[in-house]
């Protein structure tokens, strides 16, 4: 049995020891590990210690240090952990460094793509995995001392672009502009070729690059050199582009060899599989976040509809009975939000603030909110617009009200006659839209409700049936006032599109009186207009031009000038419009019927 005294202990050696004691414990099980203890307390008993030793690096396996650098995805740290020791700077592979890389994000992932591009396509020389680190990792110009902007007082070089590695270098810009040179304009024949290198589309290295810490030749493979003897040699540009072509191939050929091929090829599936994982990990990680944003807005929804539960209940007992009983308390669960959405404005006003927090839904606040629900339902049935009385009291109203405005009578006939009972009761898409309904009528003015139901397309269309209504003369044919109608259409939307001519981009209306002013111009041009167009049909010329037609005996012939005619009613009215004399008019409109004739005849 060995004893190891303190000051044999104190000899022990952390990394190797030759120490016959030590051998002989290492040979013998039973004291192995008092040996092992023994290394790794070195100083610790003594009183003189006053930090205890660690555990060097080295005792590490080396096949352990990829498995343990891979769970880094960070490409800065792995450049820190490159700078420790060799052990570490040995166990960094070309597949760590793209994953990390990748995995990084921006700029780190910008740069890595540009010098992907670059090595892809054979532009530069294939770095060695650490370059390829170091140039991911770039700070300042790597030319140092020999940079163009070296800061003397500072001591530093030029700061990099944010992203870009030119050339495959990592050099600022001063040092590009002075080591590169642009061919220019004049080149006559294509130097932009896929297997050239360069800056800005034109600028291409002139000298050839040596990286100082290692010696090695880094950067592009044709050097702007290359291309100017080319262009001095020949003459011809046939031979200038094979002649290109084979310099391009023979140094590429030399400049790459087997071991870069290689490496090379490592770069390359490592990158495309580190994509492919990064996609994978980014569709998993928002997978992964929505699902517990649906888990926890279904456990809030969960939760409220358990807490308003109560509270629909008794609000139910208030409606037992009531004309709208069945609508009252139609709702819908968001998930989304947790949020509880009743189909309809009135109980939305009311039962909303109950809802959202049911913990303070008193008796007497419950009370409160069906009254005023009551309310709401009962106003808008008073007013025609709910139950059974829809339309008919909307109806009445209009024939009983002789002072009402035109454009007025327009909306609230227009809802009557084409739209639901449903669409004012109906949740609006904004909150302010359901509000306004509600302002207008406590104000009792059912226009102002009309309007804000009523979309843009919907303003046009009251106007129209409104004009045509006003304006049709007793036993016209179904074709006249479809004809009148498509008139008021195109008169609506000429001064409604908002300033985009030719298309059918119309203005909403937030205010009645705005409408109403709209509404009478565009009655008034309308007014002109038709007669322009009555007076036109019975105009002595054109009553002859007609005749010549019906005189040929071909009735089929004869009916083109009418259809002519009647493409006056689709809104090409000419640059005096409604103003302007008649006879301005009629022989601007006369070859433009005259037109549509011949383009009906072919």
């Amino acid at each position: 049995m060995v004893v190891q005294t303190r000051r044999k202990r104190k000899h022990v050696s952390y990394y190797e020891s030759d120490s016959d004691d030590d051998t002989a414990a290492m040979e013998e099980p039973d004291h192995a590990m008092e040996v092992i203890q023994a290394k790794w307390r070195g100083k610790a008993g003594s009183k003189k210690a006053k930090h205890p030793t660690k555990a060097p690096f080295e005792m590490v396996p080396d096949e352990l240090l990829p498995q343990i650098l891979s769970y880094l995805d960070n490409v800065r740290q792995l450049y820190h952990l490159s700078n420790m020791n060799k052990s570490l700077r040995y166990a960094i592979s070309s597949e760590l460094v793209i994953r990390a890389a990748v995995f990084s994000g921006n700029p780190y992932t910008g740069t890595l793509d540009g010098l992907m591009c670059e090595l892809s396509n054979r532009k530069i020389r294939v770095p060695s995995t650490l370059r390829m680190l170091r140039l991911l990792n770039a700070k300042a110009c790597e030319r140092g001392k020999q940079c163009f902007c070296y800061n003397l007082e500072k001591e530093e070089s030029g700061p990099l672009p944010h992203v870009t590695r030119s050339f495959g270098l990592a050099i600022c810009h001063p040092c590009i502009q002075a080591l590169s040179s642009c061919w220019g304009t004049d080149c006559p024949y294509p130097l932009q070729s896929t297997k050239l290198c360069t800056h800005g589309w034109s600028r291409v290295l002139c000298y050839p690059q040596v990286e100082q810490a290692t010696g090695d030749a880094v950067g592009p493979i044709i050097l702007f050199r290359d291309i100017k003897q080319i262009q001095y040699s020949y003459s011809d540009n046939t031979k200038r582009e094979a002649v290109l072509a084979s310099t391009i191939q023979s140094a590429t050929a030399q400049a790459i060899g087997p071991d870069d091929e290689k490496r090379l090829q490592q770069f390359c599936d490592s990158h495309k599989e580190a994509k492919s994982q990064y996609q994978d990990y980014l569709e998993a990680k928002k997978r992964m976040k929505r699902e517990m944003e649906e888990a926890i807005f279904a456990k809030r929804a969960a939760r409220k509809l358990e807490l308003a539960r109560p509270v629909f209940q008794k609000l139910q007992s208030h409606f037992s009975g009531f004309q709208f009983e069945s609508i009252v308390l139609n709702r819908d669960w968001v998930v989304s939000t947790g949020a509880c959405e009743f189909d309809y404005w009135p109980s939305n006003f009311a039962f909303r603030p109950l809802v959202t927090a049911p913990s303070t839904a008193t008796q007497r606040k419950i009370t409160a909110a069906a009254a005023t629900a009551k309310d709401i339902y009962t106003q808008l049935e008073q007013y025609g617009f709910l139950g059974d009385s829809f339309p008919r009291r909307l109806h009445q109203w209009l024939n009983t009200q002789e002072n009402i405005p035109l454009h007025k009578q327009a909306l609230v006939r227009y809802f009557a006659e084409h739209k639901t009972s449903e669409l004012m009761i109906r949740s609006g898409r904004r909150l302010y839209e359901d509000q306004a309904v509600r302002l207008a009528l406590a104000a009792g003015d059912r226009a102002k409700m009309v309007l804000e139901r009523l979309s843009a397309q919907d303003c046009r269309e009251a106007f129209a049936h409104a004009v045509e209504r006003a304006n049709t003369v007793p036993r016209s044919s179904r074709s006249s006032r479809q004809k009148r109608f498509q008139l008021a259409k195109h008169i609506w939307t000429r001064n409604n599109t908002g300033g985009y001519t030719g298309r059918d981009f119309l203005r909403g209306f937030s205010e009645v009186e705005r409408f109403g002013e709209q509404f009478d111009e565009c009655k008034i041009e309308y007014s002109i207009l038709l007669r322009k167009i009555l007076r036109y049909k019975k105009h002595p010329d054109t009553r002859a031009w007609i005749e010549d037609f019906r005189s040929s005996g071909n009735f089929s012939e004869a009916l083109l000038p009418r259809d002519a005619i009647d493409t006056l009613y689709e809104g090409d009215f000419g640059p005096s419009r409604s103003s302007g004399t008649f006879e301005e008019w009629r022989r601007y409109q006369t070859s433009l019927v005259r037109t549509a004739y011949l383009k009906s005849l072919y």
